[in-house]
């Protein structure tokens, strides 16, 4: 079960997806009373690039948006909208698309389908298949994280499907495991009646 605070959290993330990300910045520094002098003592970035980053000139990486995050005592996922990650993780957004499409399976299958987050301490393991896929800077500012606490915060998901017979908590990882384990026996079909063949 999610607690208070998480719930919170999320649904104030849902609200303000649409916002883009220079608004949440200076909306949430100036939440927190704290002047970009302020902020750029906190995080060591200069002043004139936090005006650039509230004026949408310019765009913060992934470590300087956390060293923001961090000082504002904010979750990092707090300021991520849904074009800010298609845009800095193009390969994340494929592997989105295509849990979107499997997701259309199972509900023609017969199945409702709900996801439910969480924000939690996870381990290398747990974003194992999205870490393998970061290039080097970004490994190593995980890497760097997780030598210094152990773990990060990040936010894992959950699936119920269920109709009216049948109910499945199923993991993130289990999920994708169940549509790699599909997609291949998709692949395997095909081979097995020759489908390209027959549509040439």
């Amino acid at each position: 079960m999610e607690n208070l605070e998480d719930k919170v959290l999320l649904d104030l993330r849902d609200q303000i997806a649409d916002i883009p990300l220079k608004t949440k910045i200076k909306f949430f520094r100036e939440t927190k009373n704290m002047s970009r002098k302020e902020l750029s003592d906190k995080t060591g970035i200069s002043v004139s690039a936090i005006q650039k980053y509230e004026l949408g000139v310019r765009t913060p990486k992934l470590e300087t948006l956390k060293a923001i995050t961090d000082a504002l005592e904010l979750p990092v996922m707090l300021f991520f909208s849904e074009d800010y990650w298609d845009n800095a993780y193009p390969d994340i957004k494929e592997d989105v698309d295509r849990i979107k499409a499997f997701k259309n399976i199972i509900t023609c299958m017969g199945y409702d389908i709900e996801e439910y987050s969480r924000f939690e301490k996870m381990t290398k393991d747990d974003f194992k298949d999205a870490y393998e896929k970061m290039n080097g800077d970004e490994k190593k500012y995980y890497d760097d994280i997780l030598n210094k606490q152990g773990y990060i915060e990040g936010e894992s998901f959950y699936y119920l499907i269920y109709n009216k017979s049948e109910k499945y908590y199923v993991t993130e990882r289990a999920f994708l495991s169940i549509q790699k384990d599909i997609e291949n026996s998709i692949i395997k079909s095909f081979k097995k009646h020759n489908i390209k063949k027959d549509l040439e």
